[in-house]
């Protein structure tokens, strides 16, 4: 569960991008952000993840109060990883690849697992639908 609330966050310290931002996002539940560019659903993901902390306000996840945990423990502690929609991947890796740099703290059989998780259910979210 991911739960934030109140939250102002931005990148410098006299502009708010995020003022106010409260999300509630139960387990398996699945939320799209939409809007146009520059509204600040970058942002807002870039804050739950640790890579810009706020400024105020709380990021709950799992219970538990990680506003100010940052990136690096959130991945190692969190299992909460971030990939940027730019080319910030290891382009010279495959997809496969840059997962398991994501999962480098998971013991190596339980990263392959949920590697083989998220990629059955990614399968299953792309079939397209048969035509009657």
């Amino acid at each position: 569960m991911i739960k934030i609330d109140n939250i102002v966050a931005g990148y410098t310290p006299e502009v708010d991008i995020l003022k106010g931002i409260s999300l509630h996002v139960d387990k398996a539940e699945i939320v799209t952000l939409l809007g146009p560019n520059g509204c600040g659903k970058s942002t807002l993901l870039k804050t739950i993840a640790g890579v810009l902390l706020p400024r105020s306000g709380t990021i709950t996840l799992e219970g538990q109060d990680r506003s100010q945990m940052p990136v690096h423990r959130k991945i190692r502690h969190c299992s909460l990883g971030f990939v940027p929609q730019t080319d910030n991947v290891f382009a010279n890796l495959t997809v496969r690849e840059n997962m398991q740099v994501g999962g480098h703290y998971m013991p190596a059989q339980a990263c392959q697992r949920r590697m083989e998780q998220l990629v059955t259910m990614r399968t299953k979210v792309c079939q397209p639908r048969r035509r009657p």
